[in-house]
């Protein structure tokens, strides 16, 4: 456990507007010894902290920081639950953080999950529920009225503008579209500029990461308002731009990505009756979520992003879209290619993998037995 008490009792002193020798004075001791805790080069005396705790009308357990330590610590148990539901259940999800709000009603990383929990649920209501469209920008106003932290705004300001746009100003969501950053001027670009080449590279390849989910979002985006044949070709847009970036096939977080567009393009081959296209991609589509269930640890070697680590998820974390795909396969639109051997092997895979991860128990439905 980390005690934070330098970090709390500099905040606390400059929250209540005095100085290390106003406190040096009501403690009785030198001031000198308060900035060294501030500094964090030492501790107060254990009998000090009831007088200190006293002074700023905190418990000691707050003074400390544990009472944060542990409000974070609840706030990850909140976050695997919400994991361990998963996408397919939004409403769940919503729940989760609906209860995570009423014990910490004031925490912005609460009130940024639950917002976008409560974002997804707008727009799955047919009639755009203004209730919770109202809630929406209640919550956002409300993150950007008192956080300063640029990740919970920004996310607060893409909620609003895109809520107001639902909800039929257009006005209002320009407004909030306009406090958010150009995409040429931000802290990332910015930063990159100041350091030598050499150091400069490095942060690029990070950038290159946040630029490479920004274009696969919006190929996404895009694919979704086309049909047919065109919208299988930038689907197909978003797989090439993968493969240039990874030619070592070291795809890392993008397996999911890649297992959803594979799986969306067999969707688009079942409409069309194409045996042998379905399955390729139903192939495909397999393969990478067996992999993004099943992988662990690593560092990229593809050249742009060379030496780029990606962490092993804790089993408690992972979506195991394994399970998600079989429900999946258990779609209609597949009956016709259903006899294949090799896709009945490939089920049976996904069974493994599944019922390995503990959340999947069989057979279901869909099973190929």
């Amino acid at each position: 456990m980390n005690i934070t008490i330098g970090e709390n009792l500099k905040k606390l002193r400059q929250e209540k507007g005095n100085t290390q020798e106003n406190l040096s004075e009501f403690i009785g001791i030198s001031f000198q010894a308060i900035s060294k805790w501030e500094r964090g080069e030492a501790y107060p005396d254990i009998t000090l902290l009831p007088k200190l705790s006293a002074y700023y009308d905190i418990s000691v357990d707050d003074l400390l920081g544990i009472g944060e330590i542990r409000k974070q610590e609840r706030i990850d148990e909140y976050q695997k639950e919400s994991n361990r539901i998963g996408s397919s259940d939004p409403q769940g999800q919503l729940e989760v953080w609906r209860k995570a709000q009423k014990e910490f009603p004031n925490d912005f990383t609460v009130m940024t999950k639950l917002s976008n929990c409560l974002f997804s649920a707008f727009l799955q209501d047919e009639d755009l529920d203004r209730a919770k469209g109202e809630e929406l920008i209640e919550i956002g106003d409300k993150i950007l009225a008192n956080s300063t932290n640029n990740s919970y705004r920004y996310s607060a300001i893409q909620t609003l503008c895109f809520t107001y746009k639902h909800l039929g100003d257009v006005d209002k969501a320009k407004e909030y579209a306009g406090m958010a950053p150009s995409y040429i001027v931000t802290s990332d670009e910015l930063v990159t500029s100041l350091f030598p080449k050499e150091q400069a590279f490095v942060y690029n390849k990070s950038n290159l990461y946040s630029l490479l989910d920004l274009m696969t979002t919006k190929i996404r985006l895009m694919a979704n308002v086309l049909q047919g044949a065109e919208r299988k070709q930038v689907l197909h847009k978003y797989l090439n731009l993968l493969e240039i970036i990874f030619e070592d096939g070291d795809f890392g977080t993008y397996l999911i990505s890649l297992y959803h567009i594979y799986e969306r393009l067999a969707r688009l081959s079942a409409d069309e009756k194409n045996r042998e296209e379905t399955l390729e991609n139903l192939s495909k589509a397999v393969e990478y979520a067996i992999k993004a269930d099943t992988r662990g640890a690593y560092t990229h070697t593809s050249i742009l992003v060379r030496g780029i680590s990606v962490q092993d998820i804790p089993k408690e974390d992972k979506l195991f879209i394994s399970q998600e795909l079989l429900e999946y396969i258990n779609s209609e639109c597949y009956d016709f290619c259903r006899d294949d051997e090799q896709l009945a092997k490939q089920i049976e895979e996904l069974h493994k993998t599944a019922i390995e991860s503990g959340v999947y128990d069989r057979p279901r439905n869909g099973s190929m037995g």
